[in-house]
């Protein structure tokens, strides 16, 4: 009988928080006890019978289950609340399903009894319940983890066990930094691009920036914003470009400016005297406290000081001749790295391009010193910069010149990475999930390597699968992909012949049946103190399950 049960979920005693112990010698299953390392879903309770005989069939190699989610090799933020494991089951009277999670330096399991919660075909679903996922992640800090599925008919018919899948959990929360993106929403028969924002390991995050629309008007902003947003480190600032709608053009927009406590009171608020083709902004930086930005327009650049102070014209010669787009100041402010390129595709992307830095001298309202770190080629070139949180590299798209569209919409862009010190260009060939995903958009959360046991992290967008759920190698019009927004770990310490990068993780407070992207990190989320919308209704200060703390929002895990 021992035999029999290790068979199915490995060794019995490795099962540990659901115990089975041989006391009856004369055969039959063990008695069954649930304890905290255990979880029965409700359903496999009430529709089969005794839990002895779930797993007490004959193992076998046919009909294994596949996991299709989380990605092998995965690093999940321990505050990240929500899990949900997706899989293949291969018989369809495969009814019962046995999802363990174990830890080899623990010797620990946590296993979920769970039926199977059809995707589509022969998928299945399960989202971990709030209070075992809890007790698992918390258990399970910093450890690698070993997800296996098994499958059986709940009624003692043969049981069968996939593959191992590793992934592992980060030794500390991703604590309260803020992360603001841009997304998409259905509202009747439109869909209306917002800024969202949460503070990190929030499970939903919180309409920031919303255009006006006749039926929700808004005082925050009267404009569409193309999803061409940026926010200081600090938190305190947000900035975007806004135009009266997508169908004047892409060289249409004005530069918005306003702190993030009280949107609705822009800084530099959009003219509404300009006309409706008015250009002065289409993707900007902002200085860690906001107090000034950089705006790339026309091919130039534009140093904004905030306040509304003159600042000295940044010459044309220092461009030498070429454009600038997607720019970046450094964590300390004291470089600014972009994209250089011979000539605009649109107002927002490139068809050719370097990665390239500036000195920034704030005292002066200065850049000078240009640095071309990785250049174009006949056959490739880049975009999408970003400095990592100790300045050491910069990560970056590439992209194959001639093929599809521009740096907006690249589907053969991969993610990669340069060190600073000696332009040594890097592959982050596990994030970007192999081409022809349109993994693109990075960037570096604030969080020192030293902090997270030399782990930094990329978020970036990708129309890669979301297991089952979100199956976008199937469409046949690349428009009808979503994509959606991913983090991976990046650990230096693989360099220089590994690949310093992991599989991603799809970040879940996102919404998978609408598009997300442009993410951008910070050192908090402001709360919002005293300020009403259009109708006069007073605002909450924070998003959904989260709490203002010294003007901060703070979100606590379970």
């Amino acid at each position: 009988m021992g035999v029999k049960l290790a068979g199915v979920l490995g060794l019995a005693i490795a099962l540990g928080g659901c115990r089975t112990e041989q006391t009856d010698l004369g055969g039959g299953p063990p008695p069954f006890e649930c304890d905290e390392r255990c979880f029965v879903d409700r359903t496999v309770a009430e529709f089969h019978d005794a839990p002895a005989d779930w797993f007490w069939g004959d193992p076998t190699d046919s009909s294994k289950p596949e996991v299709v989610y989380p990605l092998e090799g995965s690093v999940h933020a321990v505050n990240f609340e929500e899990l949900t494991v997706q899989w293949r089951r291969r018989d369809r009277g495969q009814t019962l399903f046995a999802l363990r999670f174990f830890a080899s330096e623990l010797e620990q399991s946590y296993i979920a009894y769970v039926p199977c919660l059809a995707t589509d075909g022969e998928g299945c679903r399960y989202q971990l319940p709030d209070g075992f996922f809890a007790r698992l992640r918390n258990a399970f800090q910093g450890q690698n983890v070993e997800l296996t599925v098994a499958a059986t008919d709940g009624a003692g018919g043969p049981v069968t066990t996939s593959r191992s899948v590793g992934f592992r959990f980060t030794s500390k929360n991703l604590e309260n930094k803020g992360f603001y993106y841009w997304g998409t929403t259905d509202r009747g028969q439109d869909t209306v691009g917002l800024t969202y924002r949460l503070a990190a390991g929030a499970r939903r995050p919180d309409p920031f920036i919303r255009p006006s629309t006749p039926s929700t008007p808004s005082l925050s902003n009267p404009l569409e914003c193309g999803g061409c947003h940026s926010v200081s480190r600090d938190g305190s600032t947000i900035a975007f470009t806004a135009r009266p709608n997508y169908s004047l053009g892409d060289n249409v927009g004005q530069l918005v400016v306003a702190l993030t406590r009280d949107p609705t009171r822009p800084i530099i608020p959009a003219d509404p005297a300009l006309p409706d083709t008015a250009y002065n902004s289409s993707m900007m930086a902002l200085t860690r406290d906001g107090s000034r930005a950089l705006v790339a327009f026309g091919g130039g650049l534009e140093l904004r000081d905030v306040q509304g102070g003159l600042l000295p014209e940044i010459p044309a010669a220092l461009l030498q001749g070429k454009h600038a787009l997607f720019p970046e100041f450094s964590p300390t402010d004291r470089r600014v790295v972009f994209t250089l390129a011979e000539e605009l595709y649109s107002s927002h992307a490139v068809k050719d391009g370097s990665i390239a830095t500036l000195v920034y001298d704030d005292e002066r309202a200065e850049l000078r010193d240009l640095e071309i770190l990785v250049e174009s080629s006949a056959d490739e070139f880049h975009f999408y910069p970003t400095w990592s949180p100790d300045e050491q590299y910069i990560a970056f798209v590439t992209a194959p010149r001639g093929e599809y569209n521009a740096s907006a919409n690249q589907k053969n862009a991969r993610l990669r990475m340069v060190r600073v010190a000696d332009k040594q260009p890097f592959e982050l060939a596990a994030a970007t999930q192999g081409i022809g995903h349109w993994s693109t958009l990075p960037k570096f959360a604030p969080f020192q390597p030293a902090d997270h046991g030399g782990l930094m992290f990329l978020t970036f967008t990708s129309k890669i699968d979301y297991g089952l759920l979100l199956r976008n190698g199937i469409p046949e019009q690349d428009d009808d992909r979503l994509p959606q927004l991913w983090m991976t770990a990046i650990d230096p310490g693989r360099l220089p012949g590994g690949d310093p990068s992991s599989a991603p993780v799809w970040l879940p407070f996102q919404n998978f049946v609408n598009s997300s992207l442009f993410g951008y990190w910070t050192d908090q989320v402001a709360c919002r103190l005293g300020v009403r919308d259009a109708q006069g209704q007073e605002l909450l200060p924070c998003g959904p399950g989260e709490s203002c703390f010294n003007g901060s929002c703070r979100y606590i895990p379970n």
